[in-house]
């Protein structure tokens, strides 16, 4: 989330954790978003030297690395608001996605989410964002509320396989936390 009130930003990860002073650059272009007061949902993502998405494993080094400056040198980014939950005071929370996107008006179109037309398909605007170099789509219910804080049934992630392979598994680790008794990770061989 980012936070814009006035001249002031805070941008916040999925955790809740502030982490503004990893993104001074994306604080600069929020800081010149013609609206005083707004929460945006966003996603910032890893760049190519051209503006085109990099593979987001990329972001580690953005985000753990100790010298700021340099770290948006070698990993440049680029935001993306895809929701807003408050304007000018006034909580969304309980508007439907539909209209909470209609408030996207307030910041330039460079800086929010492309929404298809209901007439294209499913699969057409997948093969748009591959070609513009993403990894999938997001498709929404226009009818529900904002649901924070966890994964929604009225969210899909649309990143179906591009490739078949034949795999062997030659090593799995246990996940962390919850998922302490079950294998999270794998290592695979082609």
């Amino acid at each position: 989330q980012i936070h814009k009130s006035g001249m002031s930003v805070a941008i916040f990860n999925r955790k809740g954790n502030l982490v503004t002073d990893q993104f001074h650059d994306i604080v600069a272009i929020v800081k010149g978003f013609d609206v005083e007061d707004i929460i945006l949902d966003t996603e910032i993502y890893p760049v190519h030297l051209d503006g085109s998405p990099a593979p987001h494993k990329l972001m580690a080094k953005r985000v753990h690395k100790i010298n700021k400056a340099e770290a948006a040198r070698e990993c440049p980014v680029k935001m993306v608001a895809f929701d807003v939950l408050s304007v000018r005071g006034k909580t969304l929370l309980e508007h439907t996605q539909a209209d909470r996107v209609k408030q996207l008006k307030h910041i330039p179109e460079t800086y929010h989410t492309h929404i298809f037309d209901t007439e294209i398909t499913i699969q057409a605007a997948y093969n748009l964002a591959i070609d513009r170099g993403f990894e999938g789509i997001m498709i929404k219910d226009a009818d529900m509320t904002y649901q924070a804080g966890k994964r929604s049934k009225g969210w899909l992630k649309y990143k179906p396989p591009r490739m078949t392979f034949d795999v062997v598994i030659t090593s799995a680790r246990y996940g962390e936390g919850k998922r302490s008794q079950v294998y999270g990770t794998y290592g695979i061989s082609v």
